[in-house]
C-alpha cells in the first residue's frame, strides 16, 4: 500500500470519527433540551429556568451565529422561557 493511500485512509477514519462524535453530541444535546437543560462550553449542565435572562440572551445570540440541527429548537426554548418570565412579572 502506498503512503498516499495510507494517508487517505487515515483522513477517512478521522472524518468518520468526527461525524460519530458530532452525532453523539447532537443526541446528548437533544436529551438535555428535552430535560430543560443547557450545556455550557465547559460541559456544565444548567437548568434553563435557573439561568439569568442575560445568559439566555447571550446563548440565543451565540446560537444565531452557529450551525446546529438543534439551533432553532434551543432558540425557541430560550425565547419561551424569557416570555414566561415576562408574563410572570406582569401578574
Amino acid at each position: 500500500m502506498s503512503l498516499g493511500r495510507e494517508y487517505a485512509d487515515e483522513i477517512a477514519i478521522a472524518q468518520l470519527d468526527a461525524i460519530e462524535k458530532y452525532e453523539q453530541w447532537e443526541y446528548e444535546a437533544k436529551q438535555n433540551l428535552e430535560k430543560g437543560l443547557w450545556e455550557t462550553k465547559d460541559g456544565e449542565l444548567l437548568e434553563i429556568k435557573k439561568m439569568t435572562s442575560s445568559h439566555i440572551k447571550n446563548c440565543i445570540r451565540m446560537l444565531e451565529r452557529g450551525e446546529s440541527n438543534l439551533k432553532d429548537a434551543y432558540i425557541k426554548a430560550f425565547e419561551k422561557e424569557l416570555k414566561d418570565r415576562t408574563k410572570e412579572m406582569e401578574r
